[in-house]
């Protein structure tokens, strides 16, 4: 605009110089004030208008945080110890001795253990993989002391009283040598830190009989079950 502003100018003085008249020049004069006037409001209004920003470009997207779950605590059942389905009465399954010869199969155990829990003791027989558990067994607790079973000699063991755990369907007297029993045959509670156990000692394989004996400090009740993969035979004695 000032660039042509100033060949107007340029255009009316060279308009005077060839002898026009000052009415001219006065209304030349007249309309660049105009224009500049009209220049200045044109760019006042321009730097007053407001400055219009993108609402998208000033929008701040807020991601709310997922929303925490938090598991429900599992719920745990405690089985009794010691409980009125325990007892200290003889353990006897059903048409001992006889009905257990009837039974298919046979019991070779492969290996014993003994443990302690929070109020009971176990002692556990374990038999071979493709096995089973005993046909019948009599786990009862006994007057007087121990005896071996077939020479009749007393077992010698430290406790004050002790648990006989006899089973059959051992077979380990028709077998051969090398599928018998080699595991040992005494362990001592000390060693676990038992809370009533004190021994466990094998006295005999006799004529289809294994007899273990288990000695404790105090007479308690005792609970006997059988366990699959691999069958076992476990009797849990009450601190």
């Amino acid at each position: 605009m000032k660039r042509f502003l100033m060949c107007l100018l340029v255009a009316v003085a060279a308009a005077g110089c060839g002898g026009d008249s000052s009415d001219e020049l006065e209304a030349a004069l007249e309309r660049i004030e105009e224009l500049e006037a009209a220049q200045q409001d044109a760019a006042e209004t321009t730097s007053t208008q407001p400055t219009t920003t993108s609402l998208a470009a000033t929008t701040s997207t807020t991601t709310a945080p997922p929303a925490t779950t938090t598991a429900a605590p599992a719920t745990t059942t405690t089985v009794p110890v010691c409980d009125a389905s325990w007892s200290d009465a003889p353990d006897v399954t059903s048409g001992w001795p006889s009905a257990a010869f009837t039974a298919p199969g046979r019991s070779l155990q492969e290996e014993v253990r003994i443990g302690t829990h929070p109020g009971y003791d176990r002692f556990l027989i374990e038999f071979e993989e493709d096995g089973r558990t005993p046909n019948g067994w009599s786990v009862s607790w006994i007057f007087g002391s121990p005896l071996h079973d077939g020479s009749g000699e007393p077992v010698d063991m430290e406790g004050d009283e002790f648990l006989e755990v006899r089973y059959l369907g051992s077979a380990g007297w028709v077998t051969y040598p090398e599928a018998w029993y080699q595991g040992p045959q005494e362990f001592f509670g000390s060693t676990i830190g038992a809370g009533n156990l004190v021994e466990a000692e094998m006295a005999g394989d006799y004529e289809g009989y294994v007899t273990w004996y288990v000695s404790t400090q105090t007479k308690r009740p005792f609970n006997v079950f059988t366990l699959t993969g691999p069958p076992r035979l476990v009797v849990d004695i009450c601190h």
